[in-house]
């Protein structure tokens, strides 16, 4: 009885393997929100908030640089959606924007991984829980591009778009592949330009080897662009009605990017460790493609163009100053090479997981799944089995008995780290939102009790969701020292505010420094002051500036 029990069990739980993937697609999407939490508005928000609620149109930002810049701002996703905030509470779209991202993520890395081999239903969906799990394709990568984040921004909505750009042009449809680069470019511009280098050497390889022809290339190429161009006519058109996008520039755009946030630009910015984290997941990469069977000198012409982006921002720097060139942000690009590297290693620990001519490597599997809940250390990890597999040729890697004895500990250590890996993720997402809140209720407090026209001065951490509720100026966030790069006229203004600001200013200070220009000063409790609060919520104090 009890063996036909678990023959039915065995039976049932086979069948929920072989259902199509594309069903498993939301739980792997709630599955990630695990291993991300969610903010509500954070960070980059500082950015689309104001766009979201056109608070340009305010008559009490009419004089605020910085927000009237945002008119500017270049991505087509924004653009689309401007007011929509006046429609749709803020925080409900910017969360269920995130959730569609984090899906449209996972879909195409799904896609990408059929253009890598992965056809069965099993072994797609054992890929989907293992890339849902991967510390790979979370938070950001060296460089500072998103993977799936907390929160939501167009950029990790784009990343979806690439790959399916990229993967599209495996399976040799390059129509498709060119819708993709329009919506890629819609999305984030620079962006689409980062799959160029990749899509050039992977379209040379296959004319190379006869597996396309160039006609072919050339009529779904053209097609796919005059499909795809209608996503190019918002973007484009708001360059072009950009005036301070025009012009040369009285400063050195090198000098401003050094300041402002060098390491989406300069290799040079780099830390000795992430240098590291960047050249050992390029070798690993590579060295993966060995393993992926008839499509890897394919799959390798698109690693080596998406590195040679990366590579190219050693070199850009040393010859130009260009702010078209440096605004691409060539060092970023770096989150192509790793969401490539994501997908490779989660096919290959597939591979060795479930083909039959490959049973031998299960152990390796395993390990390979565990090292992924890692990351430098799983890239370690990952470079040893590599090794490891090319110097054992066909032989087995363990004795039977012993690789199921591998197994149980790489499956305890699954069952021990995934939760510890959650729960680390949720406190600090819980900490955070937290902080949201109080600067939100802070928020509240000066909507309803300071003039309209007041302008205030908050630390970084708090601007975006202040500045949202609150409907105040703010004098000065290093943030908005982006705007420099749709605006340049932004510069002195952002420059000078910068060296006054730096430190923890104290209100005394800012007094001086602004001569009268700001109203208000919200700042931790703690910070020494001889003034006393106007206002006080949790940890901290609103001053009034004479």
């Amino acid at each position: 009885m009890l063996d036909r029990r678990n023959d039915r069990l065995r039976d049932r739980l086979l069948r929920l393997t072989e259902v199509a993937p594309w069903i498993y697609l939301v739980p792997a999407t709630l599955l990630s929100f695990v291993f991300t939490g969610y903010i509500p508005v954070f960070n980059n928000n500082i950015y689309h908030t104001p766009i979201l609620l056109q608070t340009y149109e305010l008559p009490q930002f009419a004089n605020d640089a910085f927000i009237q810049s945002l008119r500017s701002f270049s991505s087509g996703f924004w653009i689309l959606f401007a007011g929509a905030g006046h429609v749709v509470d803020v925080e409900l779209f910017l969360g269920v924007w995130l959730f569609v991202s984090h899906l449209a993520f996972l879909a195409a890395c799904l896609h990408l991984a059929g253009s890598f081999g992965l056809h069965d239903n099993r072994q797609r969906n054992l890929f989907l829980l293992i890339i849902s799990c991967s510390s790979l394709v979370y938070d950001m990568a060296v460089g500072g591009g998103g993977l799936m984040i907390d929160y939501f921004t167009h950029s990790e909505l784009a990343n979806a778009s690439l790959l399916l750009g990229l993967s599209y042009a495996l399976r040799r449809r390059y129509g498709p592949a060119a819708v993709f680069v329009c919506i890629t470019f819609f999305l984030n511009a620079f962006m689409a330009i980062w799959m160029l280098p990749p899509l050039g050497l992977l379209a040379l390889c296959q004319l190379f080897r006869r597996t396309l022809a160039w006609q072919r290339l050339l009529i779904d190429g053209l097609l796919g662009s005059l499909a795809g161009s209608v996503f190019l006519v918002l973007p484009v058109r708001n360059v072009l009605q950009n005036a301070g996008a025009d012009g040369p520039l009285d400063f050195s755009y090198s000098a401003y990017l050094t300041d402002y946030f060098p390491y989406h630009f300069f290799l040079s910015s780099l830390s000795t460790n992430e240098l590291a984290t960047l050249g050992l997941s390029m070798v690993v990469l590579l060295m993966t493609w060995r393993l992926q069977g008839n499509e890897a000198r394919e799959l390798m012409a698109v690693s080596i163009g998406a590195i040679l982006v990366v590579a190219l921002s050693a070199v850009i720097p040393l010859v130009t100053d260009s702010r078209f060139v440096l605004n691409l942000h060539l060092v970023r690009a770096f989150v192509v090479v790793q969401m490539l590297l994501a997908v490779s290693l989660a096919t290959l620990a597939v591979r060795w997981l479930t083909v039959e001519t490959m049973r031998a490597r299960f152990a390796l599997g395993l390990a390979l799944f565990v090292g992924l809940l890692g990351s430098s250390v799983g890239l370690a990890l990952a470079m040893v089995l590599l090794l490891w597999d090319w110097s054992l040729g066909g032989r087995p890697a363990f004795e039977p008995s012993f690789s199921r004895k591998i197994a149980k500990v790489c499956l305890f250590s699954l069952l021990a780290i995934l939760p510890i890996r959650a729960a680390g993720v949720w406190y600090a997402a819980t900490v955070e939102t937290s902080a949201v809140r109080l600067w939100e209720r802070v928020g509240v407090w000066a909507r309803q009790q300071t003039p309209s026209d007041a302008v205030f001065y908050v630390p970084e951490s708090g601007a975006a969701v202040f500045s949202m509720v609150a409907e105040r100026q703010l004098w000065f966030v290093p943030k908005y020292g982006a705007a420099v790069m749709w605006s340049s006229s932004y510069y002195p203004i952002w420059r000078e505010r910068a060296a006054q600001t730096r430190g923890t200013p104290s209100p005394e200070h800012l007094e001086q420094v602004s001569a009268g220009a700001i109203d208000f000063v919200a700042a931790d409790c703690s910070q020494p002051t001889a003034r006393r609060p106007v206002h006080q919520d949790a940890a901290i104090c609103v001053y009034k500036l004479d």
